[in-house]
C-alpha cells in the first residue's frame, strides 16, 4: 500500500501509513524504493512527505547503476522535483557507477532549466566524467553552449 501510494502520488496516505509503523525506506522489490517511485512519476508532494518522514535523501535508488533520486529526476526531466531535492540538500555531485553526475545526464539530454538549477545549487563545472571530460567540454561536444550562455558562464 505504501509503495502504491508513492507511485500513484497519493500524498494523504503517506503520514497515516508512516504513523502505523510502515518503514518508508523499505524495498517493495529490488530497485523499487518509495522515494524512487515518487521521483520516477514526478510526484513532488509525495517526495516532500517522504523526506519529512525521514527517508534519507542521498540513498541510492537504483543499485545496479548507483543512481540517486537526483539522477532519476534529471533523467525524467522533472524540474520541480530536481528543485525540491536540491532545496532539501541532495548531493548534486554524486557519481553513478558509470562515472556520471546529474549534470552530465542533463547536458546530454539538453535540458537548460534543469542544468541551470544544478549549477545554481553548486554542481561542479570542473568535475570530470569517466572519459576525463569536464562539463564545459561535454557542452562543447554536444553543441549545447546555450545552457552556459543562459546561466552567464
Amino acid at each position: 500500500m505504501f509503495h502504491v501510494s508513492c507511485k500513484r502520488g497519493i500524498s494523504n496516505r503517506i503520514a497515516p501509513l508512516h504513523a502505523s509503523g510502515i518503514d518508508p525506506c523499505c524495498k517493495q522489490r529490488a530497485q523499487s524504493k518509495s522515494l524512487l517511485l515518487a521521483v520516477l512519476k514526478g510526484h513532488n508532494i509525495v517526495i516532500r512527505e517522504l523526506l519529512d518522514h525521514g527517508v534519507p535523501i542521498n540513498t541510492v535508488c537504483s543499485s545496479d547503476l548507483n543512481r540517486n533520486a537526483l539522477h532519476e529526476a534529471v533523467d525524467g526531466r522533472h524540474l520541480s522535483v530536481v528543485r525540491t531535492l536540491l532545496e532539501r540538500g541532495i548531493e548534486p555531485d554524486a557519481f553513478t557507477w558509470t562515472g556520471r553526475l546529474a549534470l552530465h545526464i542533463v547536458i546530454d539530454g539538453r535540458n537548460g532549466p534543469i542544468a541551470i538549477a544544478l549549477i545554481e545549487a553548486g554542481a561542479a563545472l570542473d568535475a570530470t566524467s569517466r572519459t576525463g571530460h569536464t562539463i564545459i567540454q561535454i557542452v562543447a561536444m554536444v553543441g549545447n553552449a546555450k545552457i552556459l550562455i543562459e546561466y552567464g558562464g
